[in-house]
């Protein structure tokens, strides 16, 4: 392997000094380990030499004495913790940092600012407030250092800093550098001004190390450019490689300056492609189950335990539950609980859904139903168990504040005891999460709101890494510009390199700008603070160009030029336009010169050797495409695809066919002949669209499992409960008193009964925040003033109210009700209809009216399609069916020949007080009916026409573009060749012209 200087000068140093002590510092043990493995592999020998960095000589040094004293070296996690409690001390609300003072990223900024400033020797009466642009800035950053000292002594802990002022008296007692020892230093290693006293305190003279200086003519050269649609592309491009040119894995090294978002796909494709892979830093642990899951059971104690937070981590199988329990169905179980928010929810919802379980049913159909219900109440049981076991670990929250401390040791418990491992990493995760929450357990006693609390933790989390690895034998290794370079590997890509991310904008501290950081470098001598909004952008340019240096082989330097989420272009950095500039009789290149030079960008496509099967044929498909019997190849290969692809070519015909809803058989699927009750609302569905009504009631199919939205409370079919309920104690109330109805006078009644409906759904749905149970609150009230002024002009008498028929279990005793459905007449033959009236009221003497509460607006009764269209091809059926049952109810009642009219009442903003009667010919329902049916009957159920049907519809992700779905059903349903079975779908649409 060539050498580049550093490894020659090291390998001569080594030849001239084979067997004395040699200490190379370093900038990590990863990047020395590197060296000496290059330095192997290049055919040197190098006997005595160690790596070191010049913290671990340091706290080599000072750390028996630390000990000696009782003093302990606190962790970063650990300090941050103590940076707050500095803020907590010396910031109030009215200060400079006040409004951050509760802030974690406050916290971070001001721990690496106080860092630099100790290891560059400034103290607290350094921070002259003439400094800074605001003088309260100087006078708090110095109180917050001074604060910071006075917690570290008294919790007889360190910092970094502290161990370099200890480990230098030690030097001067004769505790330096071994007698006959040498101490090498890289050139390029950049130390603190604190780090560089103890090291002359440490050793007389350090051997410099020089390495390659970047000369763009000759290093350019070394650099190939490459771009890829997407990050992800980028990566894959790498494995391609790899593949395609049979490269040594460990011949390559991956580079990345965002690691945010590099480190994880490097991460997630290795594993998902079976690339063994090391990565430099490690791996993050919220990227693990135990991480994922502590993440939860935080952000459960931060928002009020809400249940959503434990439904992911159980959805997404991060709990250790019993095997008779899925995570799936643990979170659907916890769903259906109904707790939301409020730690006191919790208990009593499981204990009820326990209890619903546990109550057997009965009827003709109890035995088998009791069979699942046992399995259902296992599974119960099981999740109560999980959620109460981690309940019971975390520490009580007294009045919204929580102890940090005791948070810490209980996450300890959970991903101890609680949580998922299924892998060698997991569990390496889970180890480091507990050794990291009992270092926080540590720390003294400290009170926060909980949302505060569970943010340290977070944070402290999102920090941690694990399975930190240097490159190993085998492997691909990753990792960041700065650190990369040194293992001497041939094959270097450089990944990232969009004018976005590289260099980047310049950023200053966010704490100590660069004009106050300049000020107090001039106002006392010696300082030597970075300007980092200054420099920062030239050092990650300088650290590429030392990257480019140091490597002897290839390096491919790629960039994204495509954002796929935002569909947004994307373009070179201008470094890398520079670098192609550098090249011989490229001087004058121009951005247009440098794309032509670009090689085609990679995608999802691969042009050379696939990585998996799903690569593999889309590179078939795109090199063969229209090519003769490839689909059916594929759907020999896959037959579920084959299946598919002649769905498709069916689908795009006018015929009827089996892929567009028509059964071969149908003789148990019609409520004429089965004698199954059926509601008006599944009738309504199925004229909306056979097709949901095949998915729904024929398939049994049911959408997942309603997630409620954050800002929501109540959603449309709640709501529409809670009005109807507070109608219905309302007027019950007047009936049994045997009041009539005046709407000035009972508005307050009216008022109170809609404040103890809110009350009881505020407890059985708490809302998530006072603004989104105010706005429905007042939705209702206002619900309830619109049905009073209506009332004004009515002049029936309402006499019944939510009467139910045909359902077993109905919620309303109504004297006119009945447990038996209603026989409904048909000219193909009669159905039972079950439901429930909301109301009926008396016009005359046999005459009613029934009406349909509805809490939506009017957007389904427009005036022309009233008269024209009362069934709306059969959308707005209710209305019909319901006369027809009310009149039934009210003859079994004892009433003769009553006189019924039917239609529906708007009682809210959005319906504007608005009744409609609704008067549809017998024949017109008659041949509605007779059609409908007609389809179930034959086992037909094409898609609806209209795609406005589509919108709200539970199964619209089943059928794909609707629009496409529609226009194709359409088509079939006109075709000239007329498919008999789709006459009915003919006849409907014909009545409703």
């Amino acid at each position: 392997m060539e050498r580049n200087r550093l490894l020659a000068e090291l390998a001569d140093f080594c030849a001239a000094h084979p067997v004395d002590e040699k200490i190379l510092l370093v900038p990590s043990f990863p990047a020395g380990q590197q060296v000496l493995d290059a330095l192997a592999r290049s055919g040197a020998a190098h006997l005595n030499l160690r790596p070191a960095t010049i913290f671990s000589i340091a706290h080599g040094l000072a750390g028996p004495t630390l000990a000696a004293e009782g003093r302990r070296l606190l962790s970063r996690a650990q300090l941050l913790a103590v940076v707050e409690a500095a803020c907590d001390e010396v910031l109030g609300p009215d200060s400079y940092f006040g409004a951050l003072r509760r802030s974690v990223g406050l916290h971070r900024a001001l721990h690496r600012t106080l860092d630099e400033l100790r290891r560059a020797r400034v103290t607290p009466a350094d921070l002259a407030a003439a400094a800074f642009d605001d003088a309260r800035k100087g006078r708090e950053l110095a109180a917050l250092a001074r604060a910071y000292e006075t917690s570290l002594g008294k919790l007889g802990a360190v910092d970094p800093a502290d161990v370099f002022r200890r480990a230098i008296p030690v030097c001067a007692g004769g505790g330096g550098l071994p007698a006959g020892a040498h101490l090498l230093r890289l050139s390029s290693l950049e130390l603190s001004p604190l780090e560089e006293e103890f090291l002359s305190a440490y050793a007389a003279a350090a051997v410099p190390l020089a390495e390659d200086e970047f000369v763009a003519a000759r290093h350019s050269g070394r650099a190939a450019f490459a771009l890829a649609l997407s990050e992800e592309n980028e990566v894959r491009a790498v494995f391609r490689r790899v593949l395609d040119e049979g490269l040594a894995l460990d011949d390559v090294e991956i580079v990345f300056d965002d690691d945010a978002v590099y480190r994880p796909l490097v991460f997630e494709l290795a594993a998902q492609y079976g690339f063994p892979c090391t990565l430099e830093g490690g791996v993050p642990v919220a990227y693990t189950r135990p991480g994922q899951g502590i993440l939860d059971v935080l952000e459960l104690v931060a928002r009020d335990f809400r249940s959503s937070s434990l439904e992911r981590l159980l959805a997404d199988g991060r709990a250790d539950l019993p095997t008779s329990l899925s995570g799936v169905h643990a979170a659907r179980l916890l769903r259906r609980a109904r707790i939301v928010a409020g730690l006191p929810r919790w208990a009593p919802r499981l204990d009820a859904l326990v209890a619903r379980e546990r109550t057997p049913l009965e009827g003709e159909d109890a035995a088998r139903l009791n069979e699942a219900r046992e399995e259902r109440l296992v599974a119960a049981e099981a999740l109560r168990s999980f959620v109460n076991r981690v309940l019971g670990a975390l520490p009580p929250v007294a009045r919204g504040s929580i102890s940090l401390p005791a948070l810490a040791r209980s996450c300890g418990a959970i991903v101890r005891d609680l949580l998922a491992r299924a892998s060698s990493l997991d569990g390496a995760a889970a180890e480091a999460l507990s050794d990291l929450f009992a270092q926080l357990a540590e720390l003294p006693e400290r009170r926060l709101p909980a949302e505060d609390a569970a943010d340290r933790l977070r944070e402290a989390i999102q920090g941690l890494a694990v399975v930190s690895a240097g490159p190993a034998p085998g492997h691909l290794h990753a990792g960041r510009l700065g650190r990369a370079g040194w293992s001497g590997r041939p094959h270097t890509f450089v990944l990232g390199l969009d004018e976005a991310r590289f260099p980047g904008p310049p950023r200053q501290d966010p704490v100590l700008l660069d004009s106050e950081r300049d000020a107090l470098n001039r106002g006392r001598g010696g300082v030597r603070l970075a300007l980092p909004g200054r420099t920062l952008t030239a050092k990650r340019i300088a650290e590429l160009h030392a990257l480019l240096a140091r490597v002897r082989g290839r390096a491919v330097l790629s960039f994204s030029n495509r954002d796929i989420l935002q569909d947004a272009e994307r373009f070179p950095s201008p470094a890398l336009l520079a670098l192609f500039r550098a090249a011989p009789g490229r001087e004058s290149a121009s951005w247009e010169d440098f794309s032509a030079a670009l090689p085609k960008p990679a995608t999802f496509v691969p042009e050379g050797a696939p990585l998996d099967e799903t690569e593999w044929w889309l590179a078939r498909l795109g090199e063969t495409r229209g090519a003769p019997g490839l689909e059916a190849e594929v759907g020999r290969a896959y037959p579920w695809l084959g299946d598919g692809a002649r769905a498709e070519e069916a689908r795009a015909t006018t015929s009827f066919t089996a892929w567009d809803g028509r059964l071969a058989s149908a003789d148990d699927l019609d409520p004429r002949r089965t004698r199954e009750p059926i509601s008006a609302s599944r009738l309504e569905k199925l004229a909306k669209c056979p097709r949901m009504y095949f998915y729904q009631y024929v398939l049994d199919l049911a959408p997942p499992d309603e997630v409620r939205r954050e800002d929501e409370w109540l959603n449309a079919r709640e709501f529409g409960n809670l009005l109807h309920e507070t109608l219905y104690d309302f007027m019950t109330g007047l009936r049994a008193e045997g009041l009539r109805l005046d709407p000035a006078r009972d508005g307050a009644r009216l008022k109170a009964a809609a404040g103890r409906r809110l009350a009881r759904w505020k407890e059985l749905v708490p809302p998530p925040h006072h603004a989104a149970f105010r706005a429905q609150e007042d939705e209702l009230l206002a619900a309830c003033e619109i049905f009073l002024a209506a009332e004004r002009e009515n002049t029936a008498a309402p006499r019944f109210f939510e009467v139910p028929f045909g359902l077993s279990r109905a919620k309303r005793d109504e004297a006119l009700g009945s447990p038996e459905p209603v026989e409904i007449a048909t000219p193909g033959g009669s159905f039972l209809l079950q439901g429930q009236i909301d109301r009926i009221d008396e016009s005359g003497p046999g005459a009613y009216k029934v009406w349909d509460y509805k809490s939506g607006g009017d957007f389904s009764f427009k005036e022309e399609d009233r008269a024209k269209h009362p069934l709306r091809g059969g959308r707005l059926l209710q209305h019909a069916l319901y006369r027809r049952a009310a009149a039934r109810l009210l003859e079994r009642s004892g009433v003769k020949d009553p006189a019924v009219v039917s239609g529906y009442f708007l009682p809210t903003r959005k319906g504007r007080m608005q009744r409609f009667e609704m008067a549809a010919p017998d024949a017109d329902v008659d041949g509605t009916l007779r059609d409908l049916f007609s389809l179930v009957a034959s086992g037909s159920f094409p898609h609806t026409a209209d795609p406005g049907d589509c919108r709200f519809c539970d199964f619209r992700a089943i059928c794909g573009d609707v629009t496409l779905v529609a226009e194709r059903a359409a088509a079939k349903r006109d075709a000239a060749e007329e498919d008999p079975r789709l006459e009915p779908v003919r006849s409907i649409l014909r009545r409703d012209v």
